[in-house]
């Protein structure tokens, strides 16, 4: 959307008249930005005040959205920090920022120990620990994270947001050209020809990767794909479909209307505990976090291999009763008996606009053509058929 496009949003007009202008002033600057995208015009831009005045600006908003507006903005604003969290850690080995690397493991940490990631809640701690004191106990190794050397550039590529983690160049590389039509190891059954294949594998994916300079496949790029037009319409297309279900079909959590924490998609409320473990997890995974770090890294009040407690915290899974896991003709099904089954039907099909579609549709427990417990026609319910019919022929001529 272009800042012109604001003039005819409902949104625009609530804002003031000092906001409008930092909006425009910084739009100046983005123009300026685009017209010469270099890195030296990059850096000019993201020290010019009128653009930190907005991203000033934009910081307050995402703050009134989380405190502001309910639980129900509250908890999908969190829910938006983990992608943003995700997409952050991601950033830092495509752009080989060590600070930017650790600031996202410790903002990761936390998560781990909320919902129970045992593995990740044990190891990143210390992973985090270790590459703090790195400076003090290895200067050099530091000095080498520090200059990006946690991630590679893979083939002659100038991309400056195309580093990968060095533990994934291997698999860009060696094992990408090793790759067959059957796969890295059942493309032969005879052992000695497998084995031939992997100790040939390094040199094959040198010629490989020659034949394609060769002929122009490994041709370096400066821009990444995602930065072409076609994707840049794909991904808008993709963000304006999520807002019109949001807005049209579901529950839009951030327009003020629904306060309390609903699901999205039924309209369903959870109860006070699941409520409590949704608002509060952050929280209570930063303090199973310090306890771990006060207990096991900080101090030797217990082991570090010993046990961790997980908290199994509620999330709106927990909202369904779980019932009994059952066999029925090869296929895991679950047993259930919710009394809020209609009435969750009905408040989806009110949230989502389908009345009509809703109340055209038999609301009965099971179809009216004998089915079984999976609700299919077995041949066992086709043989009972024609035995009954074939009884009330019989009968039919005796009369």
């Amino acid at each position: 959307m272009h800042f012109s496009d604001l003039h005819g949003n409902h949104s625009w007009k609530r804002l003031k008249v000092t906001q409008i202008r930092k909006i425009q002033s910084a739009a100046s600057v983005v123009r300026e930005l685009r017209e010469d995208l270099t890195p030296e015009t990059f850096i000019k831009s993201f020290t010019d005040k009128k653009l930190l005045a907005l991203i000033e600006m934009f910081d307050e908003y995402l703050d009134l959205l989380r405190t502001n507006l309910g639980t129900h903005a509250s908890f999908w604003m969190s829910y938006i920090d983990i992608v943003t969290l995700l997409l952050q850690f991601v950033r830092a080995s495509r752009e080989r920022s060590w600070s930017l690397h650790l600031a996202s493991i410790k903002a990761i940490i936390p998560w781990c120990f909320a919902y129970d990631r045992i593995n990740y809640a044990r190891y990143l701690p210390a992973y985090y620990y270790d590459m703090q004191h790195l400076k003090e106990t290895s200067p050099a190794v530091y000095e080498h994270m520090e200059h990006g050397g946690f991630a590679a550039q893979v083939g002659k590529s100038r991309n400056p947001f195309g580093s990968i983690p060095v533990d994934q160049t291997i698999e860009e590389t060696i094992n990408k050209d090793t790759k067959t039509a059957g796969g890295t190891t059942r493309f032969s059954l005879n052992p000695a020809a497998v084995q031939k294949h992997y100790l040939t594998a390094e040199y094959r994916s040198i010629f490989l990767g020659n034949l394609g300079d060769f002929v122009g496949l490994n041709s370096s790029q400066l821009y990444p794909s995602d930065l072409s037009s076609g994707r840049i319409t794909k991904d808008e297309a993709d963000v304006q479909a999520v807002v019109d279900v949001l807005e049209e079909n579901w529950i839009n959590p951030f327009d003020g209307t629904s306060r309390d924490l609903t699901s999205l998609s039924t309209s369903a409320v959870p109860s006070k505990n699941i409520k409590e473990d949704l608002l509060q997890a952050k929280e209570k995974g930063q303090h199973a976090y310090q306890k771990f770090c006060e207990e096991r890294l900080n101090s030797s009040t217990k082991k570090f291999h010993d046990k961790i407690q997980t908290m199994r915290l509620k999330t709106f899974s927990n909202m369904t009763k779980k019932g009994r896991m059952v066999q029925l003709q090869g296929q895991e099904t679950m047993l259930r008996a919710d009394r809020n089954l209609f009435g969750n039907m009905i408040i989806s099909a009110q949230s989502r606009k389908i009345w009509k579609q809703f109340w055209n549709t038999l609301l009965v427990p099971c179809r009216g053509a004998l089915p079984h417990q999976m609700g299919f026609q077995g041949k066992q319910v086709n043989l009972f058929l024609e035995m009954l019919s074939s009884k009330m022929s019989q009968h039919q001529d005796r009369c």
